[in-house]
């Protein structure tokens, strides 16, 4: 399978679904500034998988464009309860609150920069699913 892309083996679908989601379908919400229907079509999918990262992801830029910073901040949150070396949300955080509350802000950034070494040199994940299954 050398040279084969993603979607060469499982077909366009397979991409534009990912995280159970219809990607083309929320990226035109949020092209479109239409945040209050994304948050609609994103808390159904998260009803049936409450740690999905990919929807989280989604749901908290949504809330984050839409002016609803606290809202927001639980996405990357519970992020970070997933996985606590998710870049994105520790960047989203660091981002929300480095006017609000400089000490939290700084502790996302620290962990940030951490995530990101640890993501270069291959080290362990904190996918909190990860680290369930290892143990099993």
């Amino acid at each position: 399978m050398a040279g084969l892309k993603f979607t060469d083996v499982y077909g366009e679908k397979a991409t534009r679904y990912a995280g159970g989601v219809d990607k083309d379908a929320i990226m035109d919400l949020f092209q479109n500034q239409q945040f209050d229907e994304a948050l609609v079509y994103l808390s159904r999918v998260l009803q049936a998988d409450s740690d999905n990262l990919v929807v989280l992801n989604y749901k908290g830029y949504a809330y984050f464009m839409n002016d609803n910073a606290g809202a927001a901040i639980t996405c990357f949150q519970r992020m970070l309860n997933v996985n606590s070396n998710s870049v994105t949300a520790l960047h989203y955080l660091v981002l929300m609150q480095e006017n609000s509350d400089a000490g939290v802000a700084l502790d996302h950034a620290l962990r940030l920069v951490r995530a990101v070494r640890d993501q270069r040199c291959g080290t362990v994940s904190g996918d909190r699913r990860v680290r369930r299954a290892a143990r099993a």
